[in-house]
């Protein structure tokens, strides 16, 4: 055989008409019901119009190829002649690698003997051989340009010779199978586009929008979207755990897809795992792909039911978050450049949003440490947000204020931290608005009393704190308080103490005052009466003791003066009078 250059002999079917009589009808009417078929009765018209093909040429198997996003051929439909043998499912690259370069090449091939096959072909003559083929035709679906796959007549108890005005019918039908096959496929890519544009849309849309609480739940919704527009069979999520370690998270399969084990990625898979961490994507179109250091990895990609595969990391801002993975069963699926960009778009979108829950959760992590220490902490802790919102309160504010977190929080603090002034019932200013406009750190006043929900007065210590981050920049203020009625009553107990022992002290002077001032009224009572009839001396000392009398009254008078809280009486007095009237009162 020439390819493009063969030499042809008529045809005989051995029927009432010709076979090329046959081809006009089949051609007119072929016209009509391909073009007007819809898309579910497509497939089944082809098959229909394969079978009418097989009978005019009397073949005993008729195969439709397509062509995958590969580039290579599948077998997509056959017909076969009662009591044929069923076609075997095969690579035709593998198996007919001359075939199948020639015809997607656009180059019809019609042999009456596969021994006319050239020296190149030695490997396509042993496997028709061994099929028991002898005479085919192989056509090309399509322009030279645009192959959409080929169509294959084969016959095996006969030697057919191939007449060129024949072959150039056969092909005039097969260009409208092209013509058809290929409309279908624009169409379908078009739908294609437009559903995957209608995703990224909406999935977009929806985690701009999504509460963090949400996150997870959407992440697996929009896994099984994604997944399903995009044809693959099976889709999971993989996060990073506390050790940096890959776990599976949210999973998704297809009616086809094998079901999903939970397993460790990381120990199935050591080579994927390894391209990861290099922040490489992982692509793998079929098992040949693998290089030879992923044997393991080849070998366990049947615990996952998986033929082709793709591995996108998760990246933010050059950190690594988790990954995505996409699986699919099916023999001649194919992840392309276009497909794999269309993935690695979303991906981006399931970055940010693990990112958000990553650092959500860390939030969450560090809020529950937070209460922790906070419920050890002896003192009240309210923290606000810098527009003086409250944030977090400890159990011990909960219990001093009277308000629970679950109340308070969003509140303004000067609605839960009441404050008045001990003495006069003012509401004073909360620190927190003190600490906002200073940013620094602020006292109450020692006289400060919080008045809880309930309307209770306690007297409180206070101190508010701004909260920073590492940039300086004020990100709330920090409240810490205490009950201080303990305190303050101790204080009072203990002037009180103070105070009776300075009554004590004066006590014990004013009791010596008045046994010297006594001393000296007996003394002189007694000196006048040692002589009675002395009466100037007598004078003297009765002058004395009525000195002394009266020095008593004023001392008694002091002390009820003291006794009642009022304030002594001053008035001026000589000096020198005092200095004598002690001294001689002394003395005697």
């Amino acid at each position: 055989m020439q390819t493009g250059m063969t030499y042809y002999v008529k045809l005989k079917i051995g029927r009432d008409t010709t076979t090329m009589d046959k081809f006009e009808k089949l051609i007119s009417a072929l016209s009509g019901e391909l073009t007007s078929s819809g898309e579910m009765e497509l497939a089944r018209t082809i098959h229909h119009w394969m079978e009418e093909i097989g009978l005019i040429l009397e073949s005993e198997i008729s195969i439709l190829f397509q062509k995958d996003n590969k580039g290579e051929l599948y077998i997509d439909d056959f017909w076969r002649k009662n009591n044929s043998a069923e076609p075997v499912v095969y690579n035709p690259a593998e198996l007919f690698p001359y075939l199948s370069v020639t015809v997607l090449e656009g180059k019809t091939i019609t042999v009456s003997s596969f021994n006319e096959l050239p020296e190149e072909a030695e490997k396509d003559k042993q496997n028709l051989k061994k099929m028991g083929t002898t005479s085919f035709s192989f056509l090309p679906l399509g322009t030279k340009d645009q192959i959409v796959g080929a169509f294959f007549f084969g016959f095996k108890t006969k030697s057919v010779q191939w007449e060129k005005a024949f072959v150039d019918k056969l092909r005039f039908i097969l260009n409208i199978f092209s013509t058809v096959i290929k409309n279908e496929q624009d169409k379908k890519q078009l739908e294609s586009r437009l559903e995957y544009e209608t995703l990224l849309a909406d999935l977009s849309g929806d985690f701009l929008s999504v509460k963090t609480s949400e996150i997870g739940d959407k992440l697996t919704f929009w896994l099984h979207k994604a997944a399903e527009t995009l044809g693959v069979d099976r889709a999971l999520i993989f996060k990073l755990d506390s050790n940096n370690r890959f776990y599976m998270t949210s999973t998704w399969r297809s009616d086809q897809g094998k079901e999903i084990v939970p397993y460790d990625p990381e120990e199935l898979f050591p080579w994927m795992n390894s391209q990861l961490r290099k922040k490489l994507a992982v692509i793998i179109p079929d098992m040949d792909a693998f290089p030879p250091e992923a044997k393991t990895d080849r070998e366990n990609m049947k615990l996952i039911g998986a033929l082709s595969v793709l591995i996108l990391p998760l990246i933010v801002e050059d950190t690594m978050v988790g990954a995505l993975a996409f699986s699919s069963a099916k023999p001649h699926f194919y992840f392309s450049e276009q497909l794999i960009l269309r993935f690695k778009i979303i991906s981006q979108t399931f970055a940010a949003a693990l990112l958000r829950q990553k650092t959500q959760d860390s939030l969450i992590e560090e809020k529950e440490r937070l209460a922790v220490t906070l419920k050890s902490i002896g003192d009240g802790v309210i923290t606000t947000d810098t527009d003086g919102n409250i944030i977090l309160l400890n159990d011990v504010a909960e219990k001093l204020t009277g308000w629970s977190l679950t109340e308070a929080e969003g509140l303004p603090i000067s609605t839960v931290f009441n404050i008045v002034d001990e003495y006069s019932g003012q509401k004073q200013i909360s620190p927190v608005e003190e600490v906002l406009k200073t940013e620094a750190i602020v006292t109450l006043d020692t006289h400060t009393m919080l008045v809880d929900k309930n309307g209770n007065r306690i007297s409180i210590s206070d101190s508010g704190a701004p909260i920073k981050n590492s940039d300086g920049k004020t990100l709330g203020v920090v409240l810490v308080f205490r009950d201080v009625s303990i305190e303050k009553k101790r204080e009072a107990d203990l002037l009180k103490l103070k105070k009776l022992e300075s009554v004590g002290l004066l006590a014990g002077g004013i009791a010596h005052d008045f046994n010297n001032i006594l001393t000296g009224i007996m003394g002189n009572i007694d000196l006048a009466q040692l002589n009675p009839e002395n009466l100037e001396k007598n004078t003297a000392f009765l002058t004395n003791a009525s000195r002394g009398c009266r020095r008593a009254a004023d001392l008694t008078q002091k002390l009820l003066t003291f006794s009642k809280g009022g304030a002594p009486v001053k008035e001026n007095a000589s000096i020198g009078e005092l200095v004598k009237e002690s001294i001689d009162f002394i003395l005697h």
